[in-house]
């Protein structure tokens, strides 16, 4: 029985456990060359807390952008996707 509660516990504790990532806007759009400014709030609940970033074109594998770590030891993508900005809230 002791154990059931425990597992219940763990079962219960894990589901309440969940991040969110919600964007400012839905879509934004700019010509070629022009820059633009990609935002979310992201809200986590454990430690771990690394954003990546992806495109996808239709009927495209996702393309890696960028990678943002906690630690601030952020990845970018080789060109051409070189010139990101990252600006923490």
């Amino acid at each position: 029985m002791l154990l059931f509660l425990l597992f219940l516990l763990v079962l219960l504790l894990c589901e309440s456990t969940q991040d969110s990532i919600t964007p400012t806007s839905s879509a934004v759009y700019a010509k070629e060359e022009q820059a633009v400014t990609l935002s979310c709030v992201y809200e986590y609940t454990l430690t771990i807390n690394n954003i990546q970033w992806y495109r996808q074109y239709s009927n495209a594998a996702p393309d890696f952008l960028v990678l943002l770590m906690k630690s601030g030891a952020n990845q970018t993508a080789e060109t051409p996707h070189t010139h990101f900005k990252f600006i923490r809230a």
